[in-house]
């Protein structure tokens, strides 16, 4: 893997805890310095590797955060600020 799909990665990693968070497609951008268009890029990504397709529009993200945590992607630490 290349420094690009590791930064990648990493994006991810943050964007998803930021999710578990309860923050906004905008806050994420903001927080993280990227654009709200990456942001939308890099959730339909994980909402397709989470295989959330089939779920309502405004239930994706409780089941992302609630799927991240069961499979240990992210932890109860990371809800904390």
């Amino acid at each position: 893997r290349g420094r690009r799909s590791d930064a990648r990665c990493v994006e991810i990693a943050q964007i998803l805890r930021l999710v578990v968070r309860g923050f906004t497609n905008r806050q994420i951008a903001d927080e993280l310095v990227l654009g709200v268009e990456t942001v939308k890029s890099h959730m339909r990504a994980l909402f397709d590797a989470f295989a959330l397709g089939d779920i309502p529009q405004h239930q994706k993200r409780a089941a992302l955060a609630q799927q991240a945590l069961e499979v240990g992607l992210v932890t109860p630490r990371d809800l904390v600020p």
